[in-house]
């Protein structure tokens, strides 16, 4: 990231993830995930991680705890804030035949351990989430390149990624460095784009068996629900999974899924805070916590969604 005297570092990262967000929002993907001659023509706010089963079941008064941006006029900070479960873990993935055909033996269901149509849906839905994420992200950067290319002050200005017209030349000189992101995302969106081929054809074909799933059961029930897709480096071993310097390889998948169901903790905690954005915890969970652990964990959040950390190392 290029350096400015008169900005922080954080303020300069935290300046790029409002914008990017604000363009997420307007350029967010609306497709279904699995697209054929069944799909309707509407395509709906899907939740990730099933509302009436698992949201419902960590809610309070009807809302949940998930990292939101806080953003003011220097920086932008990670930390829970309370989301209505109509709201929580949406996304423009599906329409809505398949969002209620799909997802039906999850959805009206508890989980069976080795029921491998199951196991692969959670990771399916999961695999959606991503696929959706990261192509929005990709289109945001498009435009993020093209306009500091063409020197569009009006559109910069109007999605926050510059102040005044001076800015301009600072955002210029960091063209290498979208550059360079883009070329990242659009690797990453191709390898997302063949696990999608991949896994559509697996549901038709009803070949769940072809991913690999380990269950762990805690011993206790906790009120914390996630839905991720991870493409890790390294594992706990320190063994290489993928090679993220090498842009034209596939990736391989870890795919996180944690829901309550009437001891791991360490390692589900590091994956979470160090590698998956989409997850939620209850109110009372986060409200029963010291005011210590509070700012670790949003301390720890923040600086991976600033600062990616590729190593599992313990929290």
């Amino acid at each position: 990231m290029v350096k400015n005297p008169n900005l922080s570092e954080e303020e300069l990262v935290g300046r790029s993830i409002k914008a990017i967000n604000t363009l997420l929002n307007k350029y967010q993907l609306r497709e279904c995930f699995h697209k054929d001659d069944k799909c309707s023509s509407k395509i709906i706010e899907a939740h990730s991680i099933q509302r009436n089963r698992v949201l419902k079941n960590i809610s309070d008064d009807g809302h949940i705890m998930m990292f939101q941006m806080i953003t003011n006029n220097k920086e932008a900070k990670w930390k829970p804030e309370e989301r209505g479960l109509n709201k929580a873990t949406v996304f423009s993935g599906f329409c809505v035949y398949h969002d209620r055909e799909i997802f039906k033996p999850i959805d009206l269901y508890d989980y069976e351990e080795d029921n491998e149509e199951q196991e692969f849906l959670f990771a399916y839905r999961a695999l959606a989430k991503e696929h959706h994420i990261k192509l929005s992200i990709t289109k945001a950067y498009e435009n993020i390149l093209k306009w500091t290319k063409q020197k569009n002050y009006e559109q910069l200005k109007k999605h926050y990624f510059i102040k005044k017209k001076q800015d301009l030349d600072l955002l210029h000189i960091q063209i290498p460095q979208f550059e360079h992101t883009l070329k990242e995302l659009k690797a990453a969106s191709r390898c997302l784009n063949n696990a999608q081929d991949a896994l559509n054809n697996n549901l038709i074909s009803k070949k769940y068996n072809n991913i690999i799933t380990k269950t762990i059961a805690l011993k206790n029930i906790y009120p914390i629900a996630c839905s991720s897709c991870i493409s890790l480096e390294k594992g706990f071993d320190g063994i290489l999974i993928n090679d993220l310097t090498n842009l034209k390889i596939n990736l391989k998948y870890t795919f996180l899924t944690i829901f309550p169901q009437d001891e791991q903790k360490n390692l589900i905690t590091n994956l979470l805070l160090k590698h998956v954005e989409n997850f939620a915890i209850s109110p009372s969970l986060w409200d029963s916590m010291t005011k210590e652990n509070k700012d670790f964990i949003c301390k720890v959040f923040s600086s991976n969604i600033y600062f990616w950390e590729r190593d599992l190392k313990e929290i």
